[in-house]
């Protein structure tokens, strides 16, 4: 959308080179696993893809980034996960792992504040950096500049 001029900025992954789009990246995040706090995973200080991929799945749609990694692993791997349900919402997929309809991916941040589910990194880990990009070809309004640097700065303040 970015490319079509449909979107004037956006939020990419920023460790993703692309030669027609400016990108600051603004967190360097990982992916974890996020399973109800009974889960038999709750208790560990890491778990593989493939020990989480061997489990009932509740994901996001294909084409968002915390889907990625998993379906990328699954077809190197040839694994047919059992998942269970996909959505594009947030909130309705921490619902399903609170009720063990399966578990997710997600980032820490967005437990941050639930005291029924947890996090548990993967090991080897994964790496998620988010950007503000726009086509390096566009000029940035006022308003987009002030948006950038105003993102930049909330950032830098937090734990970029």
């Amino acid at each position: 959308m970015l490319l079509d001029g449909e979107l004037d900025l956006a939020m990419i992954r920023a460790d993703r080179n692309h030669e027609n789009i400016r990108c600051i990246t603004l967190a360097k995040e990982q992916i974890v696993a996020c399973v109800p706090r009974e889960h038999e995973f709750a208790q560990r200080n890491s778990i593989t893809l493939e020990q989480f991929c061997s489990q009932p799945l509740v994901l996001f749609r294909e084409g968002y980034f915390l889907r990625e990694a998993v379906s990328s692993y699954c077809q190197q791997h040839q694994i047919n996960p059992d998942i269970r349900f996909e959505t594009n919402l947030i909130e309705l997929l921490k619902s399903l792992v609170r009720k063990q309809i399966g578990i997710s991916t997600c980032l820490p941040i967005i437990l941050a504040d639930d005291s029924e589910l947890v996090t548990v990194p993967f090991n080897p880990s994964i790496p998620l950096h988010l950007g503000i990009g726009w086509k390096a070809s566009h000029y940035l309004s006022q308003a987009s500049q002030a948006l950038v640097t105003f993102l930049q700065e909330e950032m830098d303040g937090g734990s970029a």
